[in-house]
Parts: C-alpha cells; structure tokens; sequence
C-alpha cells in the first residue's frame, strides 16, 4: 500500500530538505519506486537533487486534469545523483518540482481535498512512496498537505526556538489530524518520528535540548544526525551524502534516518 509521507517544520534552515530529499533517496536506493513532491515555493529539493526548480506541481494541480496526469509532470532523478556504481540503486526516484508559482495554487484551486485526490489517483497506483517536502512557513496550502500526508516526520534543530517550531507543527497536526478521517481518507495523520539534525556532540545544550524532547515525545525521536562539512560539501557538488561519501559516518547517520523509517513504516 502507497504511503505518503510529509517532512514538516515550522521553522527555515533546519535541513528539512536535506532529510527529506535523503529519506525518499534511501528508500529509492532499497527497491522501491518513490516520488518527492515539492510544495516550497522555494523548489529546494530540484537543487538538493541537481536539477532545476520549475512549475510541475502548480501546472499539475491548476491545469487542464482531463488531459494530463502527474506522470506528465515528473522527473526522474539521476542514480548518480544518490548512488554509486560499487552500491546501484535498486529502485527509482522521481521528483515532481516546485517554484515561486506554488505559492498560487490555493487561490486557484479552491479545495484543499485536491492534492490527496490527485495523489490516490495519479500516483498511487505507481509508487511504493511519495514525500512531499513542505514549506517551513505558515501557508495557505498547508491544509493541502496535511490532509494528503499519511504520516509525518518532524525535523529540528538541537535549538530552543526549533523545539518551539516543532510544537506548533505538532499542534497544527492534531488539528487536521482527524479530518482525514471524517473524508473518508482512512486512519488520522500519524507522526512517523522526529529527527534532531545538526547536532553538536560536544554542546551541553544540545544534549539537554534532545534530552528534553525524548521526554516530551519518548520513542518518536530518532537518532540526531550531527552537523558536520560533508553534509554542505556533497550539497554544493550535487550529490547525496551516499554519492559524495559513502562509508562516512554521514552516510551511516543517513542510513539511519531510512532504517527508521521502514521499521516504522512496516508495523504501520
């Protein structure tokens, strides 16, 4: 069964991107056949992949649906981009790209049901997994999202102010959380996990900060993923961690965040 899957924060520069572009990548890597559907009007994820932001998600859902469908719409991502010739991807990846126009699509398109819609009935029948990489502000599609997110994963800072993102994003969760249900869209939204990224090792503060969370949310924190250059370094040269340096502790913080998610997916 298909699930989507939304990487949410309510707060920029947390590397949302970053993990979700990974998390779709990893799960490509694996065997399966995934989609990332940009909904930034930034169009971040084009660039973390090494392609080209560009209007596919607002031509797709404003455009004429009696004669395109998503598959019209969508790129597939280069193996080189997140793989290596010593480990091929097993799967495929594919990325239906965002731009400034996004940020129109709720004006022009009226229900927030069309997103989900358009999903089960283009995608879907498709793809093993799709991750919509979100906006890190409040916006007015934001209720698109989450009515179409089967799940979702939080990322944050080790930070105070990050951790305040994180409970509001948490909130705006519960509260669309059991519409999805009143639409007939199956079981409310659920949190897959929450990843701490950038973390600092040897900062007491970040170590209290991750602290606090594990008691606050238990077992939905994953590992924390540390700030290191690598991560920047295979940014700037267009490549996923595991195509830039594979072997690095990097690689295997990343492996985590894939792991996790298929423990988590596969008991869901």
């Amino acid at each position: 069964m298909t699930k989507t899957i939304a990487v949410v924060q309510r707060k920029g520069g947390v590397g949302k991107t970053t993990i979700a572009a990974h998390l779709a990548a990893g799960l490509a890597a694996r065997g399966e056949t995934v989609v990332i559907i940009d909904t930034d009007p930034q169009g971040d994820a084009a660039r973390v992949l090494d392609m080209q932001p560009e209007d596919g998600l607002f031509n797709w859902l404003t455009g004429d649906r009696k004669n395109t469908s998503a598959l019209d719409f969508i790129h597939p991502v280069s193996p080189e981009v997140y793989s290596t010739m010593d480990s091929p991807s097993r799967g495929s990846l594919y990325l239906l790209p965002s731009s400034s126009r996004t940020f129109a699509i709720p004006m022009l398109v009226q229900s927030p049901m069309a997103l989900s819609e358009r999903i089960a009935a283009e995608l879907a029948p498709h793809v093993n997994r799709i991750i919509i990489d979100s906006a890190p502000t409040l916006s007015m599609f934001d209720a698109s999202v989450y009515m179409a997110g089967d799940a979702f994963l939080y990322v944050t800072e080790c930070e105070a102010l990050s951790a305040s993102g994180l409970r509001d994003g948490l909130a705006q969760l519960a509260q669309y959380g059991n519409h999805r249900q009143a639409f007939g869209l199956g079981l409310p939204s659920g949190v897959l996990g929450i990843v701490p990224n950038k973390m600092r090792p040897g900062t007491r503060n970040h170590r209290a900060n991750i602290a606090m969370m594990a008691e606050e949310h238990g077992g939905l924190v994953w590992k924390p993923i540390s700030q290191r250059t690598l991560w920047s370094e295979s940014q700037n040269m267009g490549r996923l961690i595991w195509a830039y340096a594979p072997g690095s502790v990097e690689a295997n913080e990343a492996d985590e965040v894939v792991n996790q998610a298929q423990e988590v997916l596969n008991v869901v």
